[in-house]
């Protein structure tokens, strides 16, 4: 189509020599039997669809079941007579523009041709696919899915990339845990806002085949899989909804070809924390690599994932200060909850682009961990607080 597009350019200005005026007639006279027959079309359908619109055009009179669109037919009725005193008073417009018409008419003439074959193909493809029987809910919930809360769900979309799919299958005990396969089946432009979708525009040919993929994979596991299709505007707020009203544990994804699973693991979160309602219990996301690597990540609050030598720095410095007097009592969340309310009253400072630089200067989480060196006896440590009034430890 590009090409030919580019062609046809090609001949309209040679055939016209870049008379600016032959090509205004050819583009009006294009322009002009566009904008009739989009009426046309939007004023048929009128009488043939008669689902609920998100938008119409204005004046309509209801009449034994159907609608007389009275400003559309207007519009429609406008549009053409435009037209036609065009086509009669444009020579040059009227002879280019059947020509380019019929040229179009013989394209797609054999378009179709091709396609008709093309297709049956596919019918004889389809065949072998598995046939689903697609259960519309406006709400999503465990009654609906038919699972139990602290499921797990896994996202599908590219039915060529589905190893994440069957590394959760071998890790997931579905006897206790139910798996969900869940795609988001992307909404823009117009159709975005639509309560009423059509099975054949939520559910098309490729979920189907996507979703046979799945079930295959199930099938060879030995494993029941729940199949789940979400439309949406934006793919981790439907996750993340998702995931609340199911009650969900763990969602599992594949790595993105264009994020990294950091970047994936931000999105979920910010779109989760855009919650009203978010549940109280922990959800994890996990990553799940080309080579089966997995990558953990926690939505919401959670505890944080401290590396051994982390905790071991929050021990010696517990050790430490449980040698002052009177601080024998003091237990290791008291050192962390006293060093983040420091970090909280320096944000609040002049001192907050300090502490901002130094933790974008963090590589890893052990890099900026200070030296400390834990003395093992009173007679070790030198310190003045440590000093009665006679000088004795």
């Amino acid at each position: 189509m590009i090409n030919l597009i580019v062609i046809l350019q090609l001949v309209a200005i040679i055939a016209s020599r870049g008379n600016t005026y032959t090509l205004g007639e050819a583009y009006a006279f294009g322009v002009i039997w566009s904008f009739a027959f989009k009426a046309l079309a939007m004023l048929v359908l009128r009488f043939r669809d008669k689902s609920k619109r998100e938008w119409k055009v204005p004046f309509n009179i209801p009449l034994d079941g159907y609608e007389l669109p009275i400003g559309l037919g207007v519009i429609t009725v406008l549009l053409f007579s435009v037209a036609g005193v065009n086509l009669i008073t444009k020579e040059v417009a009227t002879i280019s523009g059947i020509v380019f018409t019929i040229v179009f008419f013989t394209i797609f003439l054999v378009s179709e041709k091709i396609n008709e074959r093309q297709r049956a193909e596919e019918i004889h493809t389809t065949s072998a696919m598995d046939q689903f029987r697609l259960a519309a809910n406006e709400n999503v919930s465990t009654e609906t899915v038919a699972v139990r809360p602290g499921n797990t769900i896994v996202l599908v979309r590219d039915y060529n990339t589905l190893g994440h799919l069957k590394k959760a299958l071998e890790i997931t005990h579905t006897g206790k845990t139910d798996l969900v396969a869940m795609t988001v089946h992307l909404m823009r432009g117009p159709d975005t806002g639509y309560e009423d979708i059509a099975e054949d525009r939520l559910f098309s040919r490729y979920e189907q085949y996507l979703f046979s993929k799945v079930v295959a994979l199930a099938e060879k596991a030995g494993k029941t899989v729940h199949l789940l299709v979400v439309p949406s505007s934006d793919i981790f707020q439907a996750i993340s909804m998702t995931a609340a009203r199911l009650a969900t544990r763990d969602i599992i994804a594949g790595r993105s070809s264009w994020m990294t699973p950091e970047q994936q693991a931000k999105n979920l979160g910010e779109a989760w924390e855009r919650l009203a309602n978010k549940p109280h219990q922990r959800v994890r996301f996990r990553v799940i690599g080309p080579n089966d690597e997995i990558k953990d990540f926690y939505l919401g609050a959670h505890a944080p994932d401290l590396t051994d030598e982390e905790i071991q720095f929050i021990h010696n410095l517990w050790l430490d200060i449980t040698r002052e007097r009177g601080l024998e009592n003091v237990r290791h969340k008291d050192i962390v909850i006293l060093a983040l309310a420091q970090l909280a009253e320096k944000l609040r400072t002049e001192a907050r682009g300090n502490v901002v630089e130094r933790l974008r200067s963090l590589k890893t989480s052990s890099d900026e961990l200070p030296t400390f060196k834990l003395s093992r006896n009173f007679e070790e440590i030198d310190s003045p607080r440590r000093l009665d009034k006679t000088g004795t430890s």
